[in-house]
């Protein structure tokens, strides 16, 4: 037990306990505390001669016994250090508790010193940092679930190359499991002029970090070639670093083979009406002329090319305004073909038709 005389040692020794941020006190093998230091004492808001004799469950915990956790308690039993985190509000906190055995000159056990550290701000630390977690844990599990139920390919790297994730709409489209890109290179994924132009402009894109689309094409699973519009872009690490790549691809094959499709038509078009020996115009609605075969243009000893814009009226007929029961207007009025013979001041006469064009 500690000694309460006025031994110069046990003085000094006590001094230096009191002068400890720590709680400190000593318990005897009944739970009763002998002695507590001032610390102790102040955050009881008690003065340590009155709770000499108490047992520490009622003193600190206002309790008629011991709790199941108590460090004391297990000390008793097997003569070991025991320690616990305890939140104690008598005490105002959470504090790690430490039971030290304390012997006499014998070594037999006669009770333990009972240290609790404050250790409040770190608990309060790890459950804001818990938290954090927790809201960092939902709002990444929320962004998975939007990347993978976008219908777009989607993918991101790191800086060099590795695949960190895909969405499924691009592992649907290659045919593979999104766990199989990770880790993996455009290199090891497709053949060598494929990855060669994925590689270079990704180099290009991190060397030069800024929004970057061009249109290129990609192999899916069964071979087959998809044209398509890459948009590619960096992400940064928390010191502003570029830290990968995240882009996605949209499929424009429909778009590309109706355009090829389109102008397969025109061409074809542009041929039979350039076969015939009839001048064949296409006015729009302001009657400004948008196509002209070639007769039309052998007729005026012009380029084709030079007639777009231009109304027919001004080309043929040297008018400042439309002609004089005009078929052409007059089929765009009525929405019905028409028909007239109108004269040129060179002299020639025109048998024209016109033909109204709907959407």
């Amino acid at each position: 037990m500690v000694n309460t005389t006025s031994d110069p040692a046990a003085e000094e020794w006590k001094r230096v306990i009191d002068a400890l941020p720590d709680l400190v006190c000593i318990i005897d093998s009944e739970h009763r505390i002998r002695w507590m230091n001032a610390a102790m004492a102040e955050k009881l808001g008690v003065i340590q001669a009155e709770v000499t004799g108490l047992t520490c469950y009622e003193a600190v915990h206002g309790a008629t016994c011991p709790s199941d956790f108590c460090p004391h308690c297990q000390l008793l039993r097997d003569q070991q250090e025991h320690a616990a985190e305890i939140h104690e509000e008598r005490l105002g906190g959470d504090f790690m508790v430490t039971c030290t055995p304390l012997r006499d000159q014998e070594g037999k056990l006669i009770g333990s010193v009972h240290v609790a550290r404050d250790i409040s701000e770190r608990k309060q630390a790890e459950d804001e940092m818990q938290s954090a977690y927790g809201r960092l844990a939902a709002t990444l599990s929320f962004i998975t679930t939007v990347i993978s139920s976008v219908p777009i390919p989607l993918f991101y790297k790191d800086r060099e190359g590795r695949y960190i994730g895909v969405n499924e709409a691009f592992a649907e489209l290659m045919g593979y499991t999104p766990d199989y890109y990770k880790g993996k290179t455009v290199m090891e994924l497709w053949p060598s002029e494929y990855a060669q132009v994925y590689h270079d402009r990704d180099l290009e894109l991190m060397n030069n970090p800024k929004r970057q689309i061009y249109e290129f094409k990609v192999l899916d699973k069964n071979g087959i070639d998809h044209r398509v519009i890459w948009s590619k872009d960096v992400f940064r690490d928390e010191h502003g670093q570029v830290a990968g790549i995240v882009g996605a691809f949209l499929d424009i094959s429909e778009r590309v083979r109706a355009e090829e499709a389109l102008k397969a038509a025109e061409e074809e078009k542009a041929l039979m009406l350039n076969s015939t020996s009839d001048l064949v115009v296409y006015h729009d609605k302001d009657m400004r002329i948008r196509w002209a075969n070639k007769m039309a243009s052998i007729s005026v000893n012009r380029p084709s090319e030079e007639l777009i814009g231009h109304y027919c009226w001004d080309i043929w007929h040297q008018r400042r305004e439309p002609c004089v029961g005009c078929p052409v207007i007059l089929a765009r009025d009525t929405g019905q073909p028409q028909e007239a013979e109108i004269g040129s001041p060179d002299g020639r006469q025109w048998f024209i038709r016109g033909y109204p064009i709907k959407n």
